[in-house]
């Protein structure tokens, strides 16, 4: 990647910046006229300090540790409901529907239907 380092960290700022509604990829490649912006968000998510939720979409790692905190402090009382996380966090559909499918494929939730419940931990 071309700038190294320094284009890296500055894409991973912006991602933290924008919290739970980062741009998308072609949002970025436009604003930093880059059009390796696929390759820098490989190497950022390599560095683990970003996260691919969608094909075309990275959040910060700070932003989706925020969004697991919530979803176990409101299934800490049983179901996650998707009006409750939205109304919670302010998010929209747009954001709020991959977060939650990818706390599915990280095994932090549980889809049931409409809702979600957190997973069991395994009893040690």
């Amino acid at each position: 990647v071309a700038g190294g380092d320094a284009v890296v960290h500055q894409v991973v700022s912006r991602l933290e910046g924008a919290g739970l509604a980062p741009p998308s990829t072609d949002e970025l490649r436009a604003e930093a006229g880059r059009a390796d912006m696929p390759a820098i968000l490989r190497v950022a998510a390599g560095s683990g300090l970003i996260v691919p939720v969608e094909r075309d979409r990275y959040f910060a790692r700070k932003a989706l540790d925020e969004f697991e905190s919530v979803l176990r402090e409101i299934g800490g009382g049983g179901e996650i409901r998707v009006g409750a996380v939205r109304d919670r966090l302010g998010l929209s559909r747009k954001f709020l529907i991959p977060l939650l499918e990818w706390a599915d494929r990280e095994g932090i939730t549980v889809r049931i239907g409409d809702t979600r419940r957190l997973k069991a931990s395994p009893v040690t």
